[in-house]
């Protein structure tokens, strides 16, 4: 077992404050409602920007970890190769988000999967500061204690959550068709 900080360099997003969005922008801002529940970026509503001008050390890389530290849960999402290479490009975290990017001995993917488990929710519920909307500094994030299994191992468990979370969106599609199917059944048995 170790804590975070031994594995991970923990800072805020670039963006304070407001930005105006505008379509001709060259940096995508991802903000906390981009990361949903399950720990995946959702590129589909992201705003860019048109005048920031990052550092590169600023820019979200491929395996850079977005956390989410306020709110009623606190999801996690990697930042993946297929989203630098088209909707995140040229992308930034607001300063809602800490980015988190891992040492040679965890990998993103794994971390992914344990921030968004029961129980480092659980940690940050204990630990969480805030009477209505729980906030977690980066004190708290840094001494979260998190188990290190041997890299293979973290792989393997990746690519089992990566699964059943694939299993789970294609178990929602079938349903979603199915019952499209039978709404048009009913439908033209009616006629």
């Amino acid at each position: 077992m170790a804590l975070l900080t031994d594995l991970v360099s923990i800072r805020t997003g670039y963006v304070r404050g407001r930005f105006t969005p505008d379509t001709d922008g060259v940096f995508a801002v991802v903000e906390p409602k981009h990361i949903n529940s399950r720990g995946l970026i959702e590129t589909g509503t992201i705003d860019y920007a048109a005048e920031l001008d990052p550092p590169d050390h600023h820019q979200l890389r491929a395996g850079d970890v977005l956390f989410v530290p306020r709110g009623p849960r606190h999801p996690a999402a990697q930042v993946q190769r297929r989203h630098v290479n088209g909707p995140l490009r040229r992308a930034v975290a607001s300063s809602q988000l800490y980015i988190l990017r891992t040492d040679d001995r965890l990998l993103p993917a794994y971390l992914t999967w344990y921030l968004n488990q029961e129980q480092a929710q659980s940690y940050f519920q204990t630990f969480g500061r805030g009477a209505t909307i729980a906030s977690i500094n980066q004190q708290i994030l840094r001494e979260l204690p998190l188990p290190v299994p041997s890299r293979a191992r973290q792989t393997r468990i990746a690519q089992i959550a990566q699964l059943a979370d694939k299993e789970t969106r294609l178990a929602q599609q079938l349903q979603q068709k199915r019952a499209t199917l039978i709404q048009t059944l009913l439908h033209h048995a009616s006629q």
